[in-house]
């Protein structure tokens, strides 16, 4: 019984250790159709979609390779700049050929040998500084009208923080401060503070809730002081009545902002002068010394200067 045993035991150890020097099948070898070059190499970095896609395909298909992060591994990064260039990412090189991106075709292809097709330009980054595009000179009534446009613009957010205050009003107040009210404090704000940037900025914010408040009822106030004076009672306002106001105000925001145009090009066109003035003396196209045009130069950029604006506080109704 006891030789059973062991003749049994025998055959057993010698079939587990002949069933491990059997060579594998075909079918159990990974990818068995595709030879694999000796070296497959990737670059990528973290965090990259694409990259983790092309690990995922070559874990799938079976095809060994050689991972390189280039944010944490300087001498690839080098390697990866000097024999590659910076573009799109990931990369798969096979010896000396190499395809960007995730493209599983062209990668098979490339580990087989096969013809890739060529990377396109939005691929690989340019090399070398970067054109710099020479914007065209703006002609002063071009930037008059620049700074214009962002007048009115800064000019609507402000009265839009008053118009929020008015359309809280009620009846005939209302009627008093589209009528008559608003066109005059469109006029106070665009005659005192139109040259001056700071203050408007500070309007146009919104910060200052009890400025437009107190702004808006002082204005319709006296508004309906003005009706009461001439009619003698509030009845006796009417929009017909009212536009015959209207209307002269409108007028007087009208020619602010043509004075406000006339001296807005007039300072870019004192601006412009000395450049232009400066750029003939260096072509020495006048017989002019150079002393007497720099003293003609700056009398004439005097003059048409306007003198600057004195630092003005915002309208405080008390």
């Amino acid at each position: 019984m006891k030789k059973k045993f062991w003749l049994f035991k025998c055959l057993l150890l010698l079939s587990v250790v002949a069933g491990a020097e059997a060579p594998a099948s075909a079918a159990d070898e990974p990818n068995s159709g595709l030879e694999v070059p000796e070296r497959i190499e990737v670059f990528r970095i973290y965090p990259c979609g694409a990259c983790d896609e092309l690990e995922a395909f070559f874990t799938r298909e079976g095809i060994p390779y050689q991972l390189y992060d280039l944010k944490k591994d300087p001498d690839a990064e080098a390697d990866y700049v000097r024999n590659i260039g910076r573009g799109l990412l990931p990369v798969t090189r096979v010896r000396s050929r190499f395809v960007r991106g995730f493209k599983p075709l062209q990668v098979l292809k490339l580990i087989q040998g096969e013809a890739i097709d060529p990377p396109s330009p939005d691929e690989q980054m340019p090399t070398g500084p970067t054109p710099t595009v020479e914007k065209p000179k703006l002609t002063p009534q071009e930037i008059t009208d620049q700074r214009i446009n962002s007048l009115r613009g800064t000019l609507e957010r402000i009265m839009a923080q008053y118009d929020e205050v008015g359309k809280r009003l009620g009846g005939e107040d209302q009627l008093l401060y589209t009528e008559m009210a608003r066109p005059e404090i469109e006029f106070k704000v665009l005659s005192r503070y139109g040259t001056n940037d700071k203050i408007l900025k500070y309007l146009a914010s919104g910060r200052d809730k009890g400025h437009y408040d107190k702004t808006v009822r002082k204005y319709v106030t006296l508004s309906r002081r003005t009706v009461r004076k001439r009619h003698g009672r509030m009845i006796a306002i009417n929009e017909r009545l009212l536009k015959k106001w209207k209307e002269p105000m409108e007028q007087q925001v009208n020619e602010q902002w043509k004075q406000l145009t006339q001296e807005i090009l007039a300072q870019e066109v004192a601006k412009a002068a000395p450049e232009e003035e400066s750029g003939e003396m260096e072509t020495g196209s006048d017989n002019k010394s150079p002393v007497a045009g720099g003293a003609d130069t700056n009398t004439q950029s005097k003059a048409k200067s306007p003198e600057p604006s004195k630092h003005e506080e915002i309208m405080i109704v008390r």
